[in-house]
């Protein structure tokens, strides 16, 4: 068991030695490699298929981001004043795939996101990315809880720096989505474009997050294009998908009416 332990503990730090990988959670990089580990014929192929499936889920959406420069942007927009930051959120969120998408609807996406939920006190946002940044644009309550979870070292950092700005008791950690747990309930869990991911990690993980998450309203999103662009009968697919995980539960489900992406709202019945 020390030999094998071992073995692992030396491939994450290997995969985690790559220029797009050491900022990378050390727990996501090693479930990559434990993953991996029996499909592999060696070392060498486990490194590159963990490295593979890590780009998978995180690298080909962003990389390579001083995080430290970006924290002193919006630290510097936030002394200008409100508008300042806004756009400097606007900005930032433009170099990450999946927030980019959403840019040309965001208020209306939020409007939907939020309608008819009343004052939302508290979110938890899976697998985030850089969508924390639109809190300005979020229906939440007079200094709301926000807990967010990405892979990213230094985004957990720069957005523990950034929710003050926006009025928010946030907190950010870097961490394995599928194994993380939040204890707390919340009124709205934010999973956009993230259970794809999810099973990139651990089959199965899409479901199990949805079971056993305590919330009164979740809203789920899926691409309707690859990130090339290419618009390959996602949306048909994506729907039978969410039909599958919500089965069993006690979700009423509801498409909200958006472009940019494939966005349903589950809410406890």
């Amino acid at each position: 068991m020390a030999e094998a332990e071992a073995r692992i503990q030396g491939l994450t730090e290997q995969v985690r030695q790559g220029r797009n990988y050491a900022d990378i959670a050390e727990d996501v990089a090693r479930h990559a490699v434990e993953r991996e580990l029996p499909r592999r014929k060696n070392d060498r192929e486990v490194v590159r298929a963990a490295r593979s499936r890590l780009h998978q889920i995180a690298g080909a959406y962003i990389a390579g981001v001083d995080w430290q420069e970006r924290t002193a942007q919006l630290v510097q927009a936030a002394a200008e004043g409100e508008e300042p930051l806004r756009a400097a959120c606007l900005r930032l969120m433009a170099e990450h795939a999946s927030t980019r998408e959403r840019l040309g609807e965001l208020e209306a996406y939020y409007a939907a996101v939020f309608a008819g939920l009343g004052p939302v006190q508290s979110v938890l946002d899976v697998g985030c990315g850089l969508n924390p940044l639109a809190i300005p644009w979020m229906a939440l309550a007079a200094n709301a809880r926000y807990m967010a979870w990405d892979v990213y070292e230094g985004l957990a950092e720069m957005l523990n720096t950034y929710f003050p700005l926006v009025g928010v008791a946030g907190q950010a950690l870097a961490c394995d989505m599928t194994t993380a747990s939040a204890g707390d309930s919340f009124d709205l869990v934010l999973m956009l474009k993230v259970l794809n991911n999810a099973e990139q990690l651990q089959s199965g993980s899409a479901k199990d997050m949805l079971t056993r998450i305590n919330a009164r309203h979740v809203v789920v999103s899926f691409p309707r294009k690859s990130l090339g662009g290419r618009d390959v009968g996602m949306s048909e697919n994506y729907r039978r998908q969410l039909d599958e995980l919500a089965d069993g539960d006690d979700w009423i489900v509801k498409e909200l009416p958006l472009k940019c992406e494939l966005v349903f709202r589950l809410s406890r019945s």
